[in-house]
């Protein structure tokens, strides 16, 4: 099965950079056969999230991104109050990248 993962940080008002939503997400799809499965990834993404200090966000703030790279920006942790977590089941499967006819953009 494939589920959407979401961590959202949820800023302290006084730290959120101008323009910028109250919460950001770090967003990803990840396939699991169970839910304990998904369920050991998020603990050990959460302990990422602690031992990296923050989230890598993508945040639409005017700023053109960078044609490679992209657009996502590293929020250091201290500048939320509290990360909580999403996850919804998808209704079918992603497509492999490796399968025939499958292009990443």
């Amino acid at each position: 099965m494939d589920y959407f993962v979401s961590f959202n940080g949820h800023f302290i008002e006084s730290l959120r950079p101008t323009g910028w939503p109250a919460i950001v997400q770090e967003k990803m799809v990840f396939r699991a056969d169970s839910p304990d499965i998904l369920a050991a990834h998020m603990n050990q993404r959460a302990a990422q999230l602690k031992h990296t200090g923050g989230l890598t966000v993508i945040v639409e703030d005017g700023v053109k991104p960078d044609p490679i790279f992209g657009g996502s920006k590293f929020v250091p942790i201290h500048m939320f109050a509290y990360i909580d977590f999403t996850v919804k089941q998808l209704a079918s499967e992603m497509p492999n990248p490796a399968d025939e006819g499958v292009q990443l953009q």
